[in-house]
């Protein structure tokens, strides 16, 4: 696939698989400098990436379990339990231990989706047989962030250093009801409005308080990327298509996500948006991939497909490298069936999680591979 480049007028800077490799259980590295990327470029950066440990997040009261963000600490959180929607809770992983978090209501689910340095996270939980709000734990202790004009639903999906926290809920009590991003900050809750169009919801909020997600800007043009930052909103723009999601912005202001190709037929892009130009990342070969979060140091996680696998596969952007984080996987993880089949979060120490499958027993584990950069 070629690298496209695309110029934002008027923007400055701002904001699931088979695995690969052999069977013996040597440390395994992924030097950049003799890394090939899917279009038959190499990069040539000198250092390497390797792995310094490996864990599958077990569940708590039940059989599965999904990671969804990871801080420098290491600790992860995200869900775990049945399987089912009405069965699954929020849950902590932290120094090889594993707690799962009440819900607003007692009962019912829950999932963290963003956790701060402090520990704090963010997410949703039932509050009753009807209602799930956007919700914020901290010492495990659940606290209702509320929704707008009484709505039955919202959500939190991000919380950064300051605890300010961003996500979405429906504007009214109706259901359904569109639904806009939300900015929790100094104990109000702020309705950021959209692009123009009737929906919009706020995926990330960097350090600084730049706020990324997606709106819609009229009734017929599909979902925008979508920037807020100093009370304005502004569409990020993609490569052409309907659908276009940002995920996740570091505190440079480096921004990922997906974006769709006017070809509808085609399938999402992982796409940065860096300084006022829009990329298109490469892909593992296949015609679908995902950019779902960015560290500090400029490191991207999500998933792409291959030309012969449709399926998933757990991906690292690292400068001009394009990383199977499947290769990180020992002889015996990969003979007993398991394989990396996304990641969704990244931490500023090069921890990553997401989930895991087995392909011989139907399992689904959280995990966490962490990763250091070694220069030669």
């Amino acid at each position: 696939m070629k690298r496209r480049t695309f110029v934002m007028s008027g923007l400055g800077p701002l904001v699931l698989a088979a695995c690969g490799g052999g069977d013996d259980d040597a440390p395994l590295a992924a030097t950049e400098n003799a890394t090939t990327l899917a279009d038959g470029r190499e990069s040539a950066a000198g250092y390497a990436i390797e792995r310094e440990a490996f864990m599958f997040l077990e569940p708590v009261n039940g059989t599965e379990s999904t990671g969804l963000a990871v801080n420098s600490r290491g600790q992860v959180t995200g869900w775990s339990g049945a399987g089912e929607a009405a069965d699954i809770g929020t849950t902590l992983w932290s120094r090889g231990n594993a707690r799962r978090f009440p819900t607003l209501g007692g009962f019912g689910s829950g999932s963290g989706a963003s956790i701060n340095e402090a520990g704090q996270i963010v997410g949703h939980s039932t509050l009753s047989a009807t209602e799930s709000h956007a919700t914020l734990w901290i010492g495990g202790r659940p606290i209702d962030l509320g929704s707008l004009n009484g709505a039955l639903a919202s959500g939190a999906t991000s919380i950064n250093t300051a605890g300010d926290i961003v996500g979405w809920s429906y504007i009214g009590p109706e259901t359904p009801t569109p639904t806009h991003a939300i900015l929790w900050h100094a104990g109000e809750m702020i309705d950021l409005g959209t692009l123009g169009g009737s929906v919009s919801g706020a995926t990330d909020i960097n350090n600084a308080g730049v706020i990324v997600g997606w709106s819609a800007a009229d009734q017929v043009t599909g979902l925008h990327a979508a920037l807020w930052r100093n009370g304005a909103v502004i569409d990020l723009g993609g490569l052409g298509g309907t659908v276009n999601y940002a995920y996740a912005i570091n505190d440079a202001g480096l921004i990922v996500g997906s974006s769709s190709l006017p070809d509808p037929q085609s399938g999402l892009r992982a796409v940065q948006w860096s300084g006022g130009t829009l990329t298109e990342l490469a892909t593992l070969g296949g015609d679908r991939t995902i950019a779902r979060d960015v560290n500090n140091a400029g490191q991207i996680v999500g998933w792409s497909s291959y030309a012969s696998d449709p399926n998933g596969h757990a991906i690292l952007w690292d400068g001009n490298a394009a990383i199977d984080l499947n290769r990180y996987l020992d002889g015996a993880t990969r003979n007993a069936g398991w394989y990396l089949a996304s990641a969704i979060g990244i931490s500023d120490s090069g921890r990553v999680t997401g989930d895991a499958y087995n392909r011989v027993t139907g399992a689904r584990r959280a995990y966490l591979l962490s990763l250091q950069r070694r220069h030669h």
